[in-house]
């Protein structure tokens, strides 16, 4: 293991993006308010970094897309809309109907909502598809910042910490939209590797395992220790996908059904983060006390239904989303 080849995170991309959703659904039960120990939970809450992996993954997708998309910029926009919107919406729509349907929202509030408008003014509604919206409308631009240098690690380190430092001023202003823009942004940085990477990774470019594993490291402790509102999670996932690329190179074959997982996972990784989170809003009207009992201790039951639930949406979503798409691209 001298050499980490960057083209291991093309070969498993797949399996990276469900294991960046299995990482996601693990967060997500401290949010849901599951009794775990606290060094549990201080484990659980680094999965938050599943969601910067899968920010690096769009990024790198995105060298590969603008790179090889035939029809221009126009086009470009069109796919990549309609890759995230229909799925989205497939899903939104009818959890909105339900909110309006138990009184939980008003007609306004869920279009604003549904439009993600509400998150950038009340940090409500899919975060994560607020900060995509934006961040393919501009990614033509930054992939055209980037490659227009010779040396495109110089554009992606001055993009990377002018979003870094944006994101440290905006959250420290102390006003609700500056900090719900702070918030986004200061996943971006991420996404801007990922596209510089995008080129590497086609290549084959190998690194010095060693260096490329423990550099990322104390890079993040170095930003970790300093007193500023920096996030700096996202760094951990460059050793994290060592390790992930390592292991299903050589060690999957021995246990077959993680890479199953993940390879499953990968196939609805955006559906399963979105389903999540709005599972874990309907299954709260459920009133687990019984006879004076608590079937719910612990939030156990609760977040089982959750997993459960929204990943039997997730994957009925993805089917009608595909369909839909499938009967896009033959018109």
């Amino acid at each position: 293991m001298t050499f980490f080849d960057l083209s291991g995170i093309s070969k498993y991309r797949q399996e990276l993006m469900g294991f960046s959703a299995i990482l996601i659904l693990a967060c997500h039960a401290v949010g849901n308010e599951v009794l775990m120990p606290s060094f549990v939970k201080t484990i659980l809450n680094f999965g938050n970094i599943g969601v910067d992996m899968f920010l690096f993954l769009s990024g790198m997708g995105m060298y590969y897309s603008l790179k090889f998309e035939r029809g221009g910029v126009i086009r470009w926009y069109q796919r990549r809309y309609k890759r995230i919107l229909i799925p989205y919406l497939t899903i939104a729509f009818p959890f909105y109907v339900f909110k309006l349907l138990v009184g939980d929202s008003s007609i306004l509030d869920a279009l604003c909502d549904i439009s993600t408008i509400s998150y950038w003014t009340h940090h409500r509604s899919a975060w994560f598809i607020a900060l995509l919206l934006p961040l393919y409308a501009v990614t033509p631009l930054l992939s055209k910042i980037i490659d227009i240098f010779r040396n495109r690690w110089i554009p992606t380190i001055l993009l990377s910490l002018t979003f870094i430092v944006s994101s440290v001023y905006l959250r420290d202003s102390g006003g609700v939209i500056a900090n719900n823009v702070g918030f986004a942004i200061s996943r971006v940085p991420c996404f801007v590797v990922g596209y510089w990477l995008g080129r590497m990774i086609q290549d084959g470019y190998k690194l010095n395992f060693w260096v490329a594993f423990f550099a990322p490291v104390l890079l993040f402790v170095s930003l970790y220790l300093y007193p500023g509102n920096i996030y700096c999670f996202w760094i951990l996932m460059f050793p994290l996908m060592q390790l992930l690329i390592w292991f299903f190179d050589y060690k999957y074959k021995a246990v077959k059904w993680f890479d199953t997982v993940c390879l499953f996972m990968g196939t609805i990784t955006l559906e399963s983060y979105l389903t999540n989170g709005f599972s874990a809003t309907i299954i709260r009207h459920i009133n687990w006390m019984i006879d004076g009992v608590n079937f719910n201790y612990g939030n156990y039951v609760h977040y089982t239904c959750v997993l459960v639930f929204g990943l039997l949406w997730a994957i009925v979503a993805h089917r009608i989303a595909n369909h839909i798409l499938k009967g896009k691209h033959s018109t």
